[in-house]
């Protein structure tokens, strides 16, 4: 039977993602309770479990029927997020042709972050732009460039009070951001936006580099999950190491 763990329980669910490289910002956010869902096979000692955020990450062992239960109460459209082939295998055995596989990219820290690089690619911001930390009076105009940004029941106060986000202008419109995906367990996952008017001018570089600074000062891990080849690219650049590609999917429909 497929129990839901409570924010406050959600630490038993530690040792099953020992290991577990994919989006490390999200598991991190979603164990400590202050963000998503959490359900596995059993509140003490659990085999098998799922965390729900924007993805769905299953993880543990993926023989038992319960790891089955698990994945068959998935709900379309759904990212789903797996680190072991046993857990590929059943996804695509209960679901086949609804899962719609594509590649991203987990990276890691590197041993020591380079500050005098991450500020160097916030000094190289092309004239006629203003790099700076949303501020209360910016929020809507964040949440407008990218609604992933800032969820819609979240207000302008209570943004910048437990959040934090950067953008770059031009003019009075704000043209790239960044902001957590992700935050929660002292670990913050990336979100990065730039307008397609003004990519390859080093606005995503800036903005990346403002918020990993951000988090080296305040304490938090700068988690970076790569949906594409570009946002690898971009994390390599910026000083993550070790690039690991992995199979993810998006379920299409469940019916």
């Amino acid at each position: 039977m497929i129990v839901d763990i409570p924010p406050a329980d959600r630490e038993v669910l530690s040792p099953l993602f020992d290991g577990f490289a994919p989006l490390k910002g999200v598991v991190a956010a979603c164990l400590s309770g202050g963000q998503g869902g959490a359900s596995a096979d059993a509140a003490v000692e659990p085999r098998c479990a799922r965390l729900h955020h924007s993805h769905s990450l299953l993880v543990g062992d993926a023989s038992s029927p319960e790891a089955r239960e698990l994945a068959a109460t998935l709900s379309a459209p759904a990212s789903v997020i797996v680190d072991d082939p046993a857990w590929e295998r059943l996804l695509m055995d209960l679901w086949g042709r609804a899962l719609d596989p594509f590649e991203r990219v987990a990276v890691e820290e590197p041993v020591a972050w380079d500050r005098d690089r991450l500020a160097g690619w916030i000094e190289r911001l092309p004239a006629g732009f203003n790099l700076r930390r949303v501020a209360e009076a910016d929020v809507e105009a964040f949440r407008r460039c990218r609604s992933d940004f800032i969820l819609d029941d979240v207000d302008a106060a209570a943004f910048v009070k437990r959040s934090v986000g950067f953008a770059v202008w031009r003019g009075d419109e704000i043209v790239a951001g960044a902001a957590p995906h992700a935050l929660g367990g002292a670990a913050l996952e990336f979100e990065v936006f730039t307008a397609p008017d003004f990519r390859r001018q080093g606005l995503a570089s800036a903005v990346s580099a403002a918020l990993i600074l951000y988090c080296l000062d305040h304490g938090l891990k700068p988690c970076w999950d790569a949906f594409n080849p570009e946002s690898a690219q971009l994390a390599q650049k910026l000083g993550y190491v070790n690039p690991h590609p992995y199979p993810a999917f998006i379920l299409c429909r469940t019916a």
